[in-house]
């Protein structure tokens, strides 16, 4: 794992899906109280801050699949926070850290793309076939927003 210590490493994984799990909560006690299925701008604001933090744990433990599918889901709730018109409510300063913060991590980690393919592809703890199986099932989770979107 990097050689960061576990607990690090499993403390931001579990506050990600701290996050997550918040958001499945927020949005059903909103539709529960509307009497609707709702999509609540808070259920967006918390997915961004999971995918954030569900990113960071991909890159700790090396898990390319993790990482895919947080960065292609990263953006598709920023879009629905902009669809829920609080995007632009946000100062520019955090809109800028939002958008940069990905494409900055997604440089730092290929910086050295040897040393990013042997972590990532060549994983021990991690077997080749599971991180395309993996990545093949993040790819398929994300295509729900855009069969949503249509």
């Amino acid at each position: 794992m990097s050689g960061i210590s576990h607990w690090i490493v499993y403390a931001v994984g579990f506050a990600a899906q701290v996050f997550f799990a918040g958001r499945t909560l927020f949005q059903w006690l909103d539709s529960e109280r509307r009497r609707e299925v709702t999509s609540p701008a808070a259920y967006w604001g918390l997915s961004v801050a999971g995918a954030f933090l569900m990113f960071i744990y991909g890159v700790l433990r090396d898990d390319f699949s993790i990482i895919l599918g947080q960065f292609i889901t990263y953006f598709i709730y920023l879009w629905n926070l902009d669809a829920k018109g609080v995007w632009g409510k946000l100062s520019r300063v955090l809109r800028a850290v939002l958008l940069l913060t990905p494409f900055a991590a997604l440089a730092f980690l290929l910086h050295d793309a040897g040393t990013f393919v042997s972590n990532m592809f060549r994983n021990k703890e991690i077997p080749l076939w599971l991180v395309l199986f993996g990545s093949a099932g993040q790819v398929i989770f994300t295509l729900r927003f855009v069969y949503q979107w249509f």
